[in-house]
């Protein structure tokens, strides 16, 4: 018991470790807004996620101040952090259909060239759009994503997807004189549009130079301390974990990898033994380098699961019980593959949350509470 306890206060010291040498996301930091009349306040601005800004965003002049004003996107023409996050108030229309909803909203740009592309989330279904903007004829395009419906061809129905937010982007994309195809290859998703806008903006990188914005990224970090209950009141069962996962700043992060190490132990029938028997004291320590946990966000807590693949280095002894005596009978040591699954919820505790996590094992399941910062 004496060295699962070590095991624990060391990996519990690494994480606080991390914890002072990184923290998450800061409240404010220091930008600026221009409002519609040309004028730059500059002061500080609350750092939320993309879809917490897309429909304003609270200010400071100064941040000593207590109180902060929410500023809409109705009042500015862009906002802008001093880590280059740039903002732009922008009418959820697509020009060329001139379907208007008169309704403005706050779009990141992810790249700046002779076209602009921003990018929207929707706050309330978390569901992404685009805005593409060609900084030399002035077209726009409202990108969404594509509608769907079933056909019936040959007595056999098939779903199919419309093209409209290709046909928008050749649009924005179309000068005259100029034919450009790969527009056609394009997926509606951020990876592909931002490439099909880079290698567009590249032919006229002389004239007006790209830039793309890079997503800033902090860790995540989990100390976990749990025990198996209701088994056998003579085996015990510990176990410890650290594991952290890396997560966008700027998003709220639904799926993330996760990985980290685990310590856990098993002393069994150890309680009232008998002379002349053996028993089994076993241990292991397992390397999770890659998982995949997913997170439903909720205003004041989190429900997640989770799973990794890990490997695992194993240890078992047994001894003798003698004449009232225990001796040392033999240890193994292996290696095993194992997955690591678990789920639980986090509770918001000030900037950070309180754990409370279950994880199956082969002989049991494992009731876990824990710090996550």
């Amino acid at each position: 018991m004496l060295r699962s306890i070590l095991i624990a206060v060391t990996l519990f010291s690494f994480g606080f470790q991390n914890h002072v040498m990184g923290q998450g996301k800061d409240s404010y930091k220091a930008g600026y807004y221009v409002t519609e009349a040309g004028d730059t306040i500059s002061g500080f601005i609350n750092y939320e996620t993309d879809e917490m800004l897309a429909d304003g965003f609270y200010f400071k002049k100064d941040l000593s101040n207590k109180q902060s004003d929410f500023i809409e996107p109705t009042e500015i023409n862009s906002f802008r952090f001093s880590n280059a996050r740039y903002f732009e108030s922008l009418e959820l229309k697509n020009t060329k259909q001139e379907i208007n909803s008169n309704r403005l909203i706050n779009a990141k740009r992810i790249v700046k060239g002779r076209i602009d592309l921003f990018s929207y989330i929707n706050p309330l279904d978390s569901l992404n759009a685009y805005f593409i903007r060609n900084n030399q004829n002035g077209r726009i395009a409202h990108l969404v994503f594509p509608q769907s419906q079933v056909v019936e061809i040959d007595g056999k129905s098939y779903r199919q997807f419309d093209r409209e937010f290709k046909k928008n982007l050749f649009y924005v994309e179309s000068n005259e004189g100029l034919k450009y195809g790969p527009v056609r290859e394009v997926k509606f998703s951020e990876k592909s549009i931002k490439k099909e806008v880079i290698l567009y903006n590249q032919m006229f990188i002389e004239e007006d130079p790209v830039t793309v914005y890079k997503e800033p990224t902090y860790f995540e970090h989990h100390l976990i301390l749990g025990y198996r209950p209701f088994i056998n009141k003579d085996n015990i069962g510990l176990r410890v974990s650290y594991y952290f996962s890396r997560k966008s700043k700027d998003k709220l992060n639904k799926f993330t990898n996760v990985s980290g190490i685990t310590y856990q132990n098993e002393i069994r029938n150890f309680k009232n033994p008998e002379d002349g028997a053996s028993y089994l004291y076993s241990d292991f320590i397992r390397f999770m380098p890659f998982g995949l946990k997913y997170e439903i966000i909720e205003e004041n807590m989190i429900i997640y699961s989770y799973l990794g693949f890990g490997v695992d280095l194993n240890f078992e002894r047994s001894y003798n019980y003698n004449f009232g005596q225990w001796e040392s009978n033999s240890m193994d040591r292996y290696y095993s593959l194992s997955l690591a699954p678990g789920a639980g919820t986090k509770f918001k505790l000030g900037s950070n949350y309180l754990i409370f996590e279950v994880t199956p094992y082969l002989i049991g399941l494992y009731v876990n509470v824990g710090y996550s910062f």
